[in-house]
């Protein structure tokens, strides 16, 4: 009779997985799955009429917080861009003293951004959005740098400090202080 119920035993064994078995099969579902569904949805963004790929060109309209290090890049690719030539990496790379590969990877973030877009000959160029959000960065690091140096004194603030006050200032107070330009200039 022990015979009898060892042999039930195996039998129960092999047709009702553990619950390890049972837990591998479904991680491995759901692994093809999420596989499958990442595949479809990077298809799908990849098309511009996509609804989420037209979220993404759009991101300067939602207030979106740059870093310093963006800022600083916007500012530099705006004073290069000069009518509206393109820069090249090369050339942002040597005005900011940076490696081509990491100029690359920002301009890749900013155009995910929808700031900028790259083109033939690994030319950078602003967008629509991106070049009055660039004019807005230059325009404000130039009087915050001028006002920063009447106080301060010349060479008392760096181009990270400026930047990373444009940075940190909410888009609101950028606007705001864009549009004063004028009378700040007077003070």
């Amino acid at each position: 009779m022990s015979v009898q119920k060892e042999a039930d035993k195996n039998v129960s064994a092999v047709l009702i997985p553990s619950n390890a078995a049972e837990n591998a099969v479904a991680d491995a579902v759901k692994t093809k799955q999420r596989k499958t569904v990442k595949n479809e949805y990077v298809g799908m963004c990849a098309s511009r009429s996509h609804p989420h790929f037209q979220k993404r060109r759009l991101v300067l309209d939602n207030n979106v917080k740059f870093t310093f290090a963006q800022v600083r890049y916007i500012v530099c690719l705006y004073r290069l861009y000069g009518g509206g030539q393109g820069v090249k990496n090369v050339e942002l790379a040597g005005a900011l003293g940076f490696s081509k590969p990491s100029v690359h990877n920002m301009l890749k973030s900013l155009a995910e951004l929808g700031v900028v877009k790259q083109e033939a000959f690994r030319l950078a160029f602003f967008t629509e959005e991106g070049l009055e959000l660039a004019q807005k960065y230059a325009c404000c690091y130039d009087l915050l740098e001028k006002k920063i140096s009447d106080i301060c004194g010349i060479g008392a603030v760096s181009e990270n400090a400026v930047c990373g006050l444009l940075a940190d200032m909410p888009s609101d107070k950028l606007n705001e202080l864009y549009n004063r330009k004028d009378k700040v200039n007077d003070l």
